[in-house]
């Protein structure tokens, strides 16, 4: 259950914010305007890269335990086509996976590369991540930054996308904006076979040498007569390159309280979460 857990907020936390014309050099307080939108290439391939830090207190059985997980995912994120709608397909594949943590007070680690794996813990993880290496989910997405369909290969089709069919869950307006502009979006996503709504307030910081950068706040709830228990908030800030919409870094704090419910058991839990994603065009 923590495997698919840590793999339910991936889906949530990979953002790619997106821009449509070239900014210039301009700072808070800039005038200029720029056209939020996706502008993507076919054939690019970014190399991205996810690292997440998280502390988790969880409610098993009437027992308290405290765990610390750190992961490292590496991916390719490659446009696949354009459309002839206009829309975008991209196709994010899962290169290398490294994990480490303490959990009831044991040390575990995992590492692909090296298939190094080390405790208890450990051994299970890399039975499960290494599940994940070579598969993808590959996405439409139209040029606000909205999921119109998803298909996962084999090995994550399991009729539950635990979080994996919404990399871009930034839908943003049809109308330019300057720097102090604000707008909102809503989502409904799927983690770990829950429903959930993700409601997100952006504001545009400022547009300095071709990259805009936009801070968010957003709050996660569970959606109406759904099961099971989620509530929380995730703040922080993205830097985008203009030209292309693709995010070049990526910051978020999260702070979320669930109830999980595993093979019948529900476990209450309490994670915060940081986590940093940076992109580069190969």
């Amino acid at each position: 259950m923590r495997t698919k857990l840590l793999i339910a907020f991936l889906g949530v936390t990979l953002v790619a914010t997106s821009c449509g014309k070239k900014g210039g050099t301009n700072g808070p307080g800039s005038n200029e305007e720029i056209q939020l939108k996706l502008n993507l290439t076919k054939g690019s391939i970014y190399d991205m890269k996810m690292v997440m830090t998280s502390n988790a207190e969880m409610n098993m059985m009437g027992q308290t335990m405290n765990t610390v997980t750190n992961m490292e995912m590496g991916m390719d994120y490659e446009v696949k086509d354009v459309l002839p709608n206009g829309n975008f397909l991209v196709r994010t594949t899962y290169r290398t996976i490294k994990m480490s943590g303490e959990a009831m007070g044991m040390k575990y680690e995992y590492d692909s590369q090296s298939d190094k794996a080390t405790g208890a813990q450990g051994q299970a993880m890399a039975t499960s991540m290494k599940k994940m290496l070579g598969e993808y989910a590959e996405m439409e997405l139209d040029k606000s930054g909205k999921t119109i369909k998803t298909t996962m290969s084999a090995g994550l089709s399991t009729g539950k996308s635990d979080g994996l069919d919404n990399f871009n869950y930034a839908v943003f307006p049809d109308k330019k904006l300057k720097v102090g502009d604000t707008w909102e979006s809503d989502i409904e996503q799927n983690m770990g076979g829950t429903d959930v709504l993700i409601k997100t307030k952006f504001k545009l910081v400022s547009i300095k040498d071709g990259i805009a950068e936009i801070s968010m706040d957003g709050t996660l709830e569970l959606k109406p007569g759904g099961e099971g228990k989620i509530n929380g908030t995730q703040k922080g800030t993205t830097k985008v390159e203009i030209a292309t919409g693709m995010n070049t870094e990526v910051n978020i704090d999260q702070d979320i309280d669930m109830e999980m419910n595993d093979m019948g058991m529900k476990m209450p839990m309490k994670m915060k979460n940081k986590i940093v994603i940076t992109s580069v065009k190969k």
